[in-house]
């Protein structure tokens, strides 16, 4: 029997699909790996969000941020390793509609994003 449901990650902020693995156990699947049930993660999905949204509270509500302005304010001197956690922390943010990811100016869903994207906040992303 397959089953065709999707579920969005809490950590990351992905959807992930059903597996043949978790046929008899897919309520109670949460996580989309063993990675992101990791709470020291999570942790840091949460800081970042704070960091994200900071930024976007300083700034007028058209504008936009890029994702390493956080990263840069998470960490100063070794900002590249919370670039993964900053997307994370995007992608939960726009699931949760409190912040909107655009490419070339148009609004993008996170399970789409790829290359370079801005943050901004739900009248940035209005067209």
């Amino acid at each position: 029997m397959a089953v065709s449901k999707t579920k969005i990650c809490p950590t990351c902020g992905l959807s992930f699909s059903w597996r043949k693995k978790w046929e008899l156990c897919w309520d109670e699947v949460v996580y989309c790996s063993n990675r992101c049930r990791g709470n020291r993660e999570r942790k840091r999905v949460e800081f970042a969000e704070g960091k994200i949204l900071e930024i976007l509270l300083k700034r007028d509500v058209e504008k936009t941020i890029c994702p390493s302005e956080a990263a840069r304010l998470c960490d100063p001197v070794d900002w590249r390793s919370w670039m993964t956690t900053v997307h994370n922390a995007s992608r939960r943010l726009q699931r949760q509609g409190r912040v909107c990811l655009l490419q070339k100016g148009k609004p993008i869903s996170p399970d789409d994003l790829k290359g370079p994207y801005r943050i901004g906040t739900k009248k940035a992303g209005a067209v």
